[in-house]
């Protein structure tokens, strides 16, 4: 499998588990300022799990992990033809993806220029200190960056203010970045249902906090709930918008009571979504009885009889097959299904290594042999060991 679509399985799976968090067990909560972090959260670190090699950090943390070697310099002495190729169907896959992305970007930059042909026909106007920008089309109030837009004449002068209040408060804390980062995650991820849900998600628990900053100040409930429902008509796609969500929805939780503090328990399911995804990524520790020796060899079949040499990191190794691959896709032959690589273990001896590749990825992985303590690596090229039969 390719590199990209390993990566977008791996970041889709983290954005699957984060937003049935969310939906399931969060949600209904009245924490919505820590509902906000938790979505930005998983947003970022959806995006950079699966860059983060943890078998190569726990190894590096030797007061957890304590590998007892980790292998350097991989040689190919040996290949065997592989007998079957099925890249075409992965190349296609890859070319749908990066279109469904063109397509995704080109609709982001059309949102982004519809507003900047906002932003030219409005002009400043201020009320009562708050400053926005006054436009003439039939939009409700929105936010976008740090401006307000509003079309005065579509409001009542005593709905001016609460209305201005409101955008502001989304001014004040950024919202719009919540808005463009979940965009992000709806381009990248355009093929995922799941992401259309996150994208829904921050934009309404956005608003849920706004709605529970303004009866915070002081508004009267009714009166606000009133005013949500006489406001009506058009909305802009990018902005932090008065009427983003349905009326009722709002309404309904701004009546809900607040959530108990005990409730806070519930954001441990973020650890417990950290545990989900960081552990099969780490190295499987197993221990030979008979030596004494703790070994960590990931999701490789190291030889009982050489437990003590470890094979190098999955993505150190994979690297290596994905050159040799190419060599032979240059060349015109098929990539090999087989290897014997030559590799040295901690005591600097040389041993010879076997690698078995199904669809791309390392299957097995054993040590055949170790050569004498004097056998030395330079010599190896002249001396090459025998196709496996």
């Amino acid at each position: 499998m390719p590199p990209v679509l390993t990566y977008l399985l791996q970041a889709n799976t983290a954005l699957l588990l984060f937003v049935l968090a969310y939906f399931l067990g969060l949600r209904r909560l009245t924490f919505y300022g820590l509902n906000r972090l938790f979505l930005l959260f998983g947003m970022v670190f959806s995006v950079v799990y699966p860059l983060i090699d943890f078998a190569e950090l726990a190894r590096r943390n030797e007061t957890l992990f304590r590998p007892i070697q980790r292998t350097i310099d991989w040689e190919i002495l040996e290949a065997i033809p592989q007998q079957t190729d099925g890249g075409s169907i992965w190349i296609w896959l890859v070319a749908v993806f990066w279109s469904g992305v063109g397509i995704m970007t080109v609709r982001l930059v059309v949102q982004l220029l519809s507003l900047y042909r906002i932003q030219r026909r409005s002009h400043p106007a201020t009320y009562k200190g708050f400053r926005f920008r006054a436009v003439h089309e039939n939009f409700n109030p929105f936010s976008f960056g740090q401006t307000i837009y509003l079309n005065p004449s579509r409001h009542p002068v005593d709905e001016l203010g609460p209305i201005l209040q409101h955008e502001r408060l989304h001014v004040r804390e950024w919202h719009t970045l919540d808005v463009l980062l979940a965009e992000l995650s709806t381009i990248f991820f355009w093929f995922n249902p799941v992401s259309w849900l996150l994208k829904r998600a921050v934009r309404e628990n956005l608003e849920f906090r706004v709605d529970q900053h303004m009866l915070q100040s002081g508004l009267d409930a009714k009166n606000y709930q009133y005013m949500l429902v006489r406001i009506g008509g058009l909305r802009v796609t990018l902005a932090t918008n008065f009427t983003e969500l349905t009326i009722k929805k709002r309404i309904g939780m701004m009546n809900r009571k607040p959530s108990s503090r005990r409730l806070m328990a519930s954001y441990s399911l973020l650890l417990m979504i950290l545990i989900t995804l960081i552990l099969p990524k780490m190295p499987v520790a197993s221990a030979n009885r008979k030596r004494g020796i703790l070994s960590v060899a990931g999701n490789f079949s190291i030889d009982p009889k050489n437990a003590f040499a470890v094979i190098d990191t999955p993505n150190g190794t994979l690297n290596l097959i994905r050159t040799i691959q190419l060599k032979h896709r240059k060349a015109g032959t098929k990539p090999p299904t087989e290897l014997i690589l030559f590799s040295k273990n901690s005591e600097g001896r040389g041993m010879d290594v076997y690698v078995k590749i199904k669809d791309d990825q390392i299957e097995q992985i054993k040590i055949l042999a170790l050569a004498s303590p004097h056998f030395s690596a330079n010599n190896s090229s002249k001396k090459p060991l025998a196709s496996l039969k």
